[in-house]
């Protein structure tokens, strides 16, 4: 059970911001501005890994360990919701390697939480 349960957030945040890109294109952003954006919402993700990190590297206790899932499925959203827009904007805004490291940070935030779940028998 507590094995599924860690399988259904961890599709929930794969999933949680698929629809985002056609959404805000539907109200007008031009493909240079949902850029820009999705490279804010990317720093701002490796800002919040980074966190994460340090708040784990010190004494880890049960609240710690916590807060830093909390911030690790803030920036695997983060870094998806940038995948999203990157994918969908295509190379002529962005290089796949834009997608393909949002994706490879994101399945590492997916795989971080999934250790600390499964370590503290959740």
């Amino acid at each position: 059970m507590k094995m599924r349960s860690i399988a259904i957030a961890a599709t929930v945040l794969v999933l949680g911001s698929c629809c985002f890109f056609s959404v805000e294109a539907a109200i007008g952003k031009t493909p240079e501005s949902a850029r820009d954006e999705a490279i804010t919402d990317l720093n701002l993700a490796i800002r919040l890994v980074k966190q994460a990190q340090e708040m784990l590297s010190g004494k880890m206790s049960k609240e710690t360990v916590e807060a830093a899932i909390g911030l690790y499925v803030q920036a695997g959203q983060l870094f998806e919701k940038s995948e999203n827009i990157f994918k969908a904007l295509g190379p002529q805004y962005v290089p796949q390697s834009f997608v393909d490291n949002c994706a490879a940070y994101k399945n590492e935030c997916v795989q971080t939480i999934m250790r600390f779940r499964k370590g503290a028998g959740q």
